[in-house]
């Protein structure tokens, strides 16, 4: 004879209870697990691009190629000893997982009032963990969706030559065309004003708890930026 009983109500109660205390007390800390995970990812891939920037230009230098507009190193193209920001890209084992979107600076001259950036050089890569951004039209589109998402890494090469001064003298004022340029960079979604060398930095990279948000720029170097707040 077959079997046909069914759960009672206080067996389908217990159920119940015991699944509302696992969502409870296992989801909130599998989600805090899943964004440390991305943080260590995003960390991991800051430090291996800095390290990429490290060994490159000391090959440049040891090449004489480091005060060069346009070289290679290992076939990775070079400005000035650092990788260009497509340069990065080719010289970063299994790039694509990072979903990197690059772009010149010369292509935000279509945000807007933006002619002065035409003549620049620099470039720019963007790494985060998916590329839902693709679904945007515009390049500013893609850039604002990056950075809201704030779980990217952004490498800015330094397609153009540093402007060298002395620790011991205050830089030098900067020229009209300069400071238009500077104040045009200041306006985009991004902070690209403080990776240019002339540029006066005046955006705040500080941070709070766990999450970061670190800019490497020493003046005459490329750059990266690294933003984990909504990992």
């Amino acid at each position: 004879m077959v079997n046909t009983r069914g759960f009672t109500l206080i067996e389908l109660v217990v159920v119940i209870i015991i699944i509302a205390v696992l969502s409870v007390i296992v989801v909130p800390r599998f989600i805090q697990l899943s964004s440390e995970a991305k943080r260590s990812d995003m960390q991991q891939l800051y430090g291996v691009l800095k390290q990429n920037m490290s060994l490159t230009h000391a090959k440049a230098t040891i090449e004489g190629k480091d005060s060069l507009e346009s070289a290679s190193v290992d076939n990775v193209p070079i400005a000035y000893g650092y990788p260009t920001a497509q340069g990065m890209v080719d010289s970063l084992h299994g790039a694509e997982q990072w979903y990197p979107l690059t772009f010149n600076m010369s292509d935000l001259a279509s945000l807007g009032s933006l002619g002065s950036l035409l003549g620049v050089k620099t470039s720019v890569t963007m790494f985060s963990l998916d590329d839902n951004y693709l679904s945007e039209k515009s390049l500013k589109d893609k850039v604002k969706y990056i950075q809201k998402g704030q779980c990217y890494v952004t490498y800015v090469d330094i397609a153009m030559p540093p402007s060298p001064t002395e620790p011991d003298k205050p830089t030098p004022e900067l020229g009209w065309g300069k400071r238009v340029l500077c104040g045009l960079l200041a306006r985009l979604p991004l902070p690209l004003d403080q990776y240019i060398p002339f540029c006066p930095r005046n955006h705040d990279d500080s941070s709070s708890g766990e999450s970061t948000n670190e800019s490497d720029n020493t003046g005459g170097e490329a750059s990266l930026i690294i933003d984990t707040n909504g990992c």
